[in-house]
């Protein structure tokens, strides 16, 4: 299985010699094909993101719901909508629903003496955020400059974290854990990937409201 997806991912960076493909890094072909995106599927992903290309076909998003509810798909919440934040945030899961948007990544902190080169060891676990429509604000939507200003998206809302599997924390490191983790902050960085505008990001996530 794992020669397959490698021998598929090689087969797409050679075939990437066309402008549809050009827009793809190695690393971001084999996120999709990870995620279970489908060649046809790449294709369209990565000539979306060129400027001058026109919108990518609408595309069925090969990831799984959230147990809770099913994502919607309607005249305001298309295929296209969602290959698209599914693409641009950059976490394990993403889904779109008519009043929020849900993605899944890793919240991290540090612990214990720094070491000789002044790190300290670090604990992460998967946490699910949900970002809701109703009330959302832009604070700032930046693409950053390698060491000057860090590449942002930060939003302003009904913002709500859970901790997933919070069992798997050792007991020692709970305490401090959760002093660091907040269930319902005020703002919060959404995670970018590096080919995508987080002002386009941005105004996509207020057509919602």
């Amino acid at each position: 299985m794992i020669k397959s997806s490698m021998l598929l991912a090689v087969g797409i960076l050679i075939a990437g010699a066309n402008a549809a493909l050009a827009n793809c890094s190695r690393s971001d072909v084999d996120h999709y094909l990870k995620s279970g995106f489908s060649h046809t599927q790449i294709v369209q992903l990565c000539g979306a993101v060129n400027k001058g290309a026109a919108p990518a076909p609408v595309v069925a998003a090969p990831h799984s719901p959230i147990p809770q509810t099913a994502p919607v798909v309607g005249a305001n919440h298309s295929q296209n909508e969602s290959v698209f934040f599914k693409s641009a945030i950059n976490a394990r899961q993403v889904d779109l629903f008519a009043d929020k948007i849900v993605y899944t990544d890793k919240a991290c902190i540090k612990f214990g003496l720094e070491d000789m080169m002044g790190e300290k060891e670090e604990l992460c676990r998967d946490v699910q955020t949900s970002i809701h429509f109703a009330g959302l604000q832009v604070i700032r939507a930046t693409r950053g400059i390698p060491l000057i200003q860090k590449r942002e998206l930060v939003v302003q809302g009904t913002i709500n974290r859970v901790l997933l599997k919070p069992d798997s924390i050792p007991a020692k490191f709970k305490q401090d854990f959760f002093d660091d983790f907040a269930t319902q902050p005020k703002t919060i960085n959404i995670p970018i990937r590096e080919r995508f505008d987080p002002e386009e990001v941005a105004q996509r996530l207020l057509a919602k409201k």
